[in-house]
């Protein structure tokens, strides 16, 4: 017991010896800190250290403060313009002008945009405006190729190159004039005159109807042709044999002794009668008729003359009327006069018998004009057509019938064959 009290006091003096020792080390490191603090280095070196400090704060604090104005500037700025935004936003929509609502880039590209889509309309123009050219350069070109191929066939079907002569009957010569004068002012050539004389031809016209009356054709080639198969045309032949009062090989009188009777070939019962019905020399249509120069003086077609002093008339009319007007209205003559001739039989004032001496039923006189050349002819050839053809819808205009010399030819070849044949 004895030995053990002894250790535990030991054991509390060696524990308060480390005690005590922790303490004074603890003690002296206090007193070491005071004296550092309670120094005069040491109270400078806090003294600054403290007043720099004091300074990065104000500094820093005095930086906040001017990021929170400029914040505070940038949010009113920002709240303001978006405002203004919404504002001028519903503005514009009720203007209906929401594309000034772009910003500089957005204008850079709807300028870039507009001017892309103006060169590609121009481009797109341009390229029209070449296939328009091209179509329209492709459409003359067959047009005047189409023209070239239908005038060579004219030139060649009615053989226009070797032969430009015209037959047209004397009762249209007034309208033929016209429409040659109006071929003459498109070629250039001078104008014929009102007393212009035709030459009168060595055929006369058994039948010779007007163009209306024939089947209509779209084609000239193909009308011509049509219109010269319903014409009759045969060669006037006179003073061919002086021997005979009728011209022909095949007649003679009679004996004046033997028993007259009744000829059935010309309806006469004696034969003076006949021989003074016979008509040697020149024909009727050939030669000049008692009365035909009066005949013919102051008888105009009344309507055409009042179509021609009317000028509101032709503003309505195109193409071969119109130019027709405009020529007819140059004529210093009667309007289309129309020639009165004796077509039938008279009496003789010697004997009061009935005479078939200057008898033409229906013949009618032809008469010709030479062309200038074969781009005249042609020409006139389809001024005709075309003016017969719209002359039909307009009253006051007559129609011009008329042969181009090798139908004239091969119609009165094919008349006088058929002839000899009957």
């Amino acid at each position: 017991r004895r030995a053990s009290n002894v250790g535990e006091t030991a054991a509390e003096e060696h524990q308060s010896a480390a005690t005590l020792l922790r303490g004074l080390h603890k003690v002296k490191v206090e007193l070491h800190r005071q004296q550092r603090h309670w120094s005069a280095a040491n109270f400078l070196q806090s003294h600054w250290r403290g007043v720099r400090e004091r300074r990065v704060v104000a500094a820093r604090k005095k930086e906040v403060l001017k990021a929170v104005g400029v914040l505070h500037r940038s949010m009113q700025r920002y709240i303001w313009r978006k405002r203004m935004v919404g504002y001028v936003k519903d503005y514009l929509t009720e203007i209906d002008e929401l594309d000034l609502l772009a910003n500089d880039q957005e204008l850079l590209t709807l300028r870039a945009k507009k001017l892309i889509e103006r060169g590609v309309r121009i481009w797109i123009d341009r390229r029209r405006r070449e296939r328009r050219a091209r179509k329209a350069s492709e459409k003359i070109q067959r047009a005047v190729r189409g023209f070239l191929a239908r005038r060579r066939l004219l030139v060649d079907l009615f053989s226009l190159d070797t032969d430009t002569c015209m037959y047209f009957p004397e009762r249209v010569e007034w309208g033929f004039r016209i429409l040659l004068n109006c071929v003459h002012r498109l070629v250039g050539l001078e104008r014929l005159s009102d007393e212009h004389p035709f030459e009168v031809t060595d055929y006369v016209a058994l039948r010779l109807p007007d163009p209306d009356e024939v089947a209509h054709r779209s084609t000239t080639a193909l009308k011509l042709r049509s219109y010269s198969g319903s014409c009759i045309v045969r060669p006037l032949r006179c003073g061919r044999f002086p021997g005979h009062a009728w011209d022909g090989p095949i007649h003679r009188l009679p004996d004046a002794g033997k028993t007259l009777h009744k000829l059935t070939r010309s309806s006469l019962a004696d034969f003076k009668a006949f021989a003074e019905s016979c008509t040697p020399g020149q024909h009727p249509l050939i030669g000049d008729i008692a009365g035909e120069s009066e005949g013919i003086q102051g008888v105009e077609n009344a309507f055409l003359k009042t179509l021609l002093s009317d000028a509101e008339v032709e503003p309505t009319l195109a193409g071969p009327l119109k130019d027709f007007l405009e020529e007819a209205r140059k004529e210093t003559g009667p309007a289309w006069p129309k020639r009165r001739r004796i077509s039938g039989v008279r009496m003789d004032p010697h004997t009061g018998r009935r005479s078939y001496r200057d008898a033409r039923w229906t013949s009618q006189r032809l008469l010709v004009h030479r062309c200038a050349n074969t781009k005249v002819a042609a020409q006139l050839f389809c001024l005709i057509n075309g003016y017969n053809r719209a002359s039909g819808a307009v009253r006051g205009f007559v129609s011009v019938p008329f042969l181009p010399g090798t139908l004239v030819h091969r119609i009165s070849a094919a008349t006088a064959i058929q002839a000899s044949i009957r």
